[in-house]
């Protein structure tokens, strides 16, 4: 996303604020911390974690969130890249 493509939504609105709904292109980190946002303002709040590491040796962002199943607790990634691999994940590698 360009500062370009900012300035462009700003002119539009004759405005500083950009509406969430308005941009509709980002890569994972964008993705990852819309998520994250969402999670933290939910009521009550979703427990949401915001996770960078690197995908195939390239910069990469995703979230872990916590769901109940049962009595216990289990971490699932989720990569808002990737919206059909949802996922419990047990490798440490994946919470840096």
């Amino acid at each position: 996303m360009s500062e370009k493509f900012l300035d462009c939504i700003k002119k539009r609105r004759n405005s500083i604020i950009i509406p969430i709904g308005s941009v509709q292109i980002g890569v994972c980190r964008h993705r990852a911390l819309l998520f994250k946002y969402l999670c933290d303002h939910m009521s009550p709040p979703g427990p949401c974690e915001l996770v960078r590491g690197y995908l195939h040796f390239s910069p990469h962002a995703w979230n872990i969130i916590l769901i109940k199943r049962g009595a216990t607790w289990v971490q699932m990634l989720i990569d808002a890249c990737r919206p059909l691999d949802i996922r419990q994940e047990k490798d440490p590698e994946y919470f840096c």
